[in-house]
C-alpha cells in the first residue's frame, strides 16, 4: 500500500491506487509505473535489454542452453526463444497454444494431437462455437464471432480488445503496437486472394498436412478443389502469412489478428 517502504506504481486513481511494483520509466530516470499505467515513451528499466546498442526491447532469444541476449529484431539466425515454453514435439521451437480442454498448452498448431484446442486465445461467448471473437460492446473485451455478434457490438482487432488504461496524469496508455481496429479493404482483398490458394489441411497421427502457394492460377485452383474434398474439414491449422495470423478450416480461412 502507499506510504510503505515498498515502492508502488504511481498510476491508478486516488480512490483506486495501483499496488503493483513499477518497472517502467523514461531513460535515465527511475521506474515509476507498471506495464498497465506506463506512459508512451517509457521503457522497462527493471529487466535486461537487448544487447543491440540503442534497442530498449527485452531479450527473448539466445543460443540453445544459454541466456536470452537479443530481441526478435536483432537475433541471429541460429538463436531461439529461450524464455518461453515450447511445443513438446521433439525439435520444435514454436510456442504451444494447444491442449485438451482445460489443460495447459503443450503443442503448436502443427503438432497438436487430435482433440486438442487452442487454450491460449479467447473464443466466442457461445458455448460449443469455438470461433475467435472479433466483436465487443464499446469499452469491453471481445466476446462474439461474426455469427453470434449482438446488436450494438463493434468489430475490432483482437489485440485492441482491452480498453487502454489511464495513467496517473490522465494520459491514456497507447494501444498495443498501435494497431488499427479494423483491417483495411486492401488487406482484406489480399487475404481473400490467398485464401483461394491455401488448401489441403488434415490430421494424421498428430501431424497437420498443409500445402500453400504464394501465387498461382487455374492449375492451383483445380488442385485445391481436388484435394479439398479428401481432407478432414473439422481440423484447423493456424499459421502466419504476410503479417496476418490466420486459421484455415476446411475451405474457410479466418484472419485471427494483424501482426505489425
Amino acid at each position: 500500500m502507499r506510504g510503505s517502504k515498498a515502492k508502488v506504481c504511481l498510476g491508478g486513481t486516488p480512490g483506486a491506487p495501483c499496488s503493483k511494483q513499477p518497472a517502467f520509466g523514461f531513460n535515465g530516470q527511475k521506474a515509476e509505473y507498471c506495464s498497465r499505467h506506463k506512459i508512451q515513451g517509457m521503457v522497462n528499466l527493471r529487466n535486461r535489454r537487448c544487447e543491440q546498442p540503442g534497442c530498449c526491447k527485452e531479450p527473448y532469444f539466445g543460443h540453445e542452453g544459454h541466456k536470452a541476449r537479443f530481441c526478435s529484431c536483432h537475433k541471429a539466425p541460429s538463436m531461439v526463444d529461450v524464455r518461453h515454453r515450447r511445443c513438446e514435439h521433439e525439435a520444435c521451437t514454436k510456442q504451444p497454444n494447444y491442449a485438451l480442454e482445460g489443460g495447459r498448452a503443450r503443442f503448436c498448431a502443427v503438432h497438436r494431437l487430435p482433440g486438442m484446442v487452442d487454450v491460449k486465445h479467447r473464443r466466442c461467448h457461445i458455448a460449443q462455437c469455438g470461433k475467435y471473437p472479433y466483436y465487443r460492446m464499446r469499452g469491453q473485451k471481445l466476446r462474439a464471432c461474426d455469427t453470434h455478434k449482438l446488436d450494438g457490438m463493434e468489430r475490432v482487432s483482437p489485440r485492441t480488445s482491452a480498453p487502454s488504461a489511464p495513467a496517473a496524469n490522465g494520459i491514456s496508455a497507447p494501444s498495443p503496437r498501435g494497431l488499427s481496429d479494423v483491417p483495411s479493404e486492401g488487406s482484406r482483398r489480399s487475404t481473400d486472394s490467398i485464401a483461394s490458394l491455401v488448401f489441403g489441411f488434415g490430421m494424421a497421427g498428430g501431424d497437420a498436412v498443409a500445402a500453400a502457394s504464394s501465387g498461382g492460377g487455374e492449375a492451383d485452383a483445380a488442385a485445391a478443389a481436388a484435394l479439398g474434398d479428401s481432407v478432414d474439414r473439422t481440423s484447423a491449422v493456424i499459421y502466419t502469412y504476410k503479417k496476418r495470423r490466420v486459421e484455415y478450416r476446411g475451405h474457410t480461412m479466418q484472419v485471427l489478428e494483424m501482426l505489425v
